[in-house]
């Protein structure tokens, strides 16, 4: 046997029991639920009830990546453009919303705005702020990075031509850091479509149920397989059909430019880009608070846990 033909077969035998553990445990049992989904005559979009849910699912998906867009839209520029108190840690608290698991974040509104009968009462608009919670890192970050690297000489030719700032921005600047805001965009649109704990907990009851829940009650309370495979593949598809959009639309990454670097877009007068950078601090502190009070309430519980358990969950969760 030559050398080539080891090459050839030493990847196909290391990478033989991962094929066969996919195919086994997840392949086949999807295929198969979905074949069971498909053989039903039920029409999802001629029933009244799922048809609203879908379209709920995926309005509050666009309207929570438009809010966690603009403040993070807000907050890039402000970083980017200015030098002001706690730069860094607004950089490290972005990052910090975007990691923390769902639930602790249901958890921290909980413990700082009100207890679940309270947040249940405000339906959506308490969704749209979790989600804005856990997605305004995503924009924050690339957008930021976007607009750091890039030169700036088309920009201050503009400027210096007699265009505006804000015509500037919007024709020269933003096709730039288009790219970034689009892809950060897509990943939060699809993190709140399939978003579960979220919607669950502060959706304020079954009329508020997205995809996601119905197909967990489908699965759970129901044991209906064929609807649970039919709101899956609408998921499926258009997560997908999502996916290929970004994946094909998205041009070849530019290099890092070295031109010219200098600050453009904020305020002339040193007390605006003040004002601007406390107001979007302000702001941020509806996203503070509830860490700050989950993580006091929890110190407070610290005696009470058992050791043993701990230990216990925090090996399983290893």
């Amino acid at each position: 046997m030559g050398k080539n033909s080891r090459d050839f077969l030493v990847p196909i035998f290391i990478s033989l029991p991962a094929v066969l553990v996919v195919l086994l445990f997840f392949a086949i049992p999807l295929v198969n639920i979905l074949l069971t989904g498909f053989s039903s005559s039920v029409d999802l979009f001629a029933d009244s009830l799922m048809l609203s849910r879908i379209i709920l699912t995926y309005g509050q998906a666009l309207v929570s990546a438009f809010v966690a867009c603009v403040l993070g839209l807000w907050g890039a520029l402000l970083s980017s453009e200015n030098e002001f108190r706690w730069k860094s840690t607004v950089n490290v608290f972005a990052l910090v919303c975007f990691s923390l698991p769902q639930i602790l974040v249901v958890l921290a509104f909980f413990s700082a705005f009100g207890n679940e009968s309270t947040w249940a009462l405000l339906g959506w608009p308490a969704v749209i702020a979790a989600h804005t919670f856990l997605n305004f890192g995503v924009f924050h970050r690339n957008i930021q990075v976007a607009l750091v690297s890039m030169d700036r000489s088309e920009e201050l030719c503009a400027l210096s031509l007699g265009a505006s700032r804000l015509k500037t921005f919007l024709r020269i600047t933003l096709p730039k850091i288009w790219p970034a805001l689009r892809g950060s965009f897509v990943l939060c649109f699809l993190y709140c479509a399939t978003s579960f704990i979220v919607i669950l907990m502060l959706g304020g009851g079954p009329k508020f149920s997205t995809l996601e829940v119905s197909l967990y009650q489908a699965v759970r309370v129901d044991f209906d397989l064929a609807l649970a495979a039919r709101l899956g593949a609408i998921q499926a598809v258009v997560c997908l059909t999502i996916y290929l959009f970004e994946h094909f639309s998205d041009a070849p990454p530019e290099h890092a430019a070295h031109g010219l670097r200098m600050p453009l877009f904020r305020w002339q007068k040193p007390w605006a880009n003040s004002v601007t950078a406390a107001l979007f601090l302000s702001t941020l502190l509806i996203f503070v608070v509830p860490v700050l009070s989950l993580a006091m309430s929890g110190m407070g519980s610290l005696s009470k846990l058992d050791g043993s358990e701990v230990a216990s969950a925090i090996l399983m969760t290893l």
